[in-house]
This record gives structure tokens, C-alpha cells and sequence, in this order.
């Protein structure tokens, strides 16, 4: 009987570990990045993040931030500071990097629309951006292709997540 009740947990404990992980999404908003003294062709916006959201996506799910495995970009959008889309930005590449980690490309949009907010294209197979959330030296690097010269460019970027845990 003792054999059978330490099967039966030791099944329970197998079927667990082999469950794919849990999955949500989390929107982390308004990312500030500029640029000043543009010229035309590329350029470079980039910020830092006010807040990495892995302590508010663990607390929305009621665990620890330690639990999340991946975290995905499955949405970006930018929404530029100015009325500047109008034949004056021609193609924007959303990207990460750290300190200690390489620069990764997550969403781009070629052409531009006439208008904002711009809704890019992600990556169709996406890198795990996990490590960047949990560097405190990320920045979030917008590269654009300017038709003119610019005295100073600013934008938002908003990223839609998926986040497994």
C-alpha cells in the first residue's frame, strides 16, 4: 500500500514537471525615447524604462518574479511627440540592450504611416527578452530614417508581453 501512495505521488510530481508553462499578456506603457540634433538618414531615439514591470506582472499573477520563465514582445507600438510622420520619418526598428547584453531587434515598421500611433511589425520568431527586464542598464533604442533635419524627435513606446511563468 506504501509502495502504491509513493507511485501515485511520484506520478503526480512527473505529470507536473512535464505541463507546459502558464502564459499571460501585460501591456508595459509609455517608454520615453528622444533624440536631438538629427540629421537626415538614420538616427537614433533611445531611454530607459521609469520601471522594469517584472515585480508588477509577478504581483498581478500573485507570485514571484523569480517564477517567470519568458517574457515575449508581442505587440509595439511608438507614438511620436510631434506632428513629424508626414514625409519626415521613413522607418523605425525597435530595439533592446544592456550593459552586459547584446543589442536585439524586436519590432520594426517600413514604410511609416501618415499618422500615430505607429503599429509595428514584430518578430516572428521573438528572442526572450527577460534578461533585458531584469537589467537595470536596458534602454530601449528606437533607430529611425529622418527625411530632414531635426532639431529634437521624442516618443512613447508601448509593448504588448507574453509572459510565461
Amino acid at each position: 500500500m506504501r509502495r502504491l501512495s509513493f507511485l501515485a505521488v511520484a506520478a503526480v510530481f512527473f505529470l507536473a514537471s512535464c505541463s507546459s508553462p502558464e502564459t499571460t499578456t501585460y501591456t508595459w506603457e509609455d517608454i520615453s525615447v528622444s533624440g536631438e540634433f538629427l540629421f537626415s538618414g538614420p538616427n537614433t531615439l533611445q531611454g530607459k524604462p521609469a520601471s522594469m514591470p517584472l515585480n508588477d506582472i509577478a504581483s498581478k499573477l500573485g507570485i514571484e518574479a523569480d517564477d517567470i520563465s519568458a517574457v515575449y514582445v508581442n505587440a509595439a507600438t511608438i507614438e511620436f511627440e510631434m506632428d513629424t510622420l508626414r514625409g519626415t520619418l521613413e522607418s523605425a526598428l525597435v530595439q533592446f540592450v544592456a550593459n552586459e547584453l547584446d543589442l536585439i531587434s524586436v519590432a520594426t515598421k517600413s514604410p511609416l504611416p501618415a499618422t500615430d500611433p505607429v503599429s509595428c511589425d514584430v518578430a516572428e520568431d521573438p528572442e526572450d527578452i527577460l534578461p533585458y527586464l531584469q537589467d537595470a542598464t536596458t534602454s530601449v533604442v528606437v533607430d529611425v530614417n529622418v527625411a530632414q533635419d531635426l532639431e529634437v524627435l521624442s516618443a512613447k513606446v508601448t509593448f504588448g508581453l507574453t509572459v510565461e511563468y
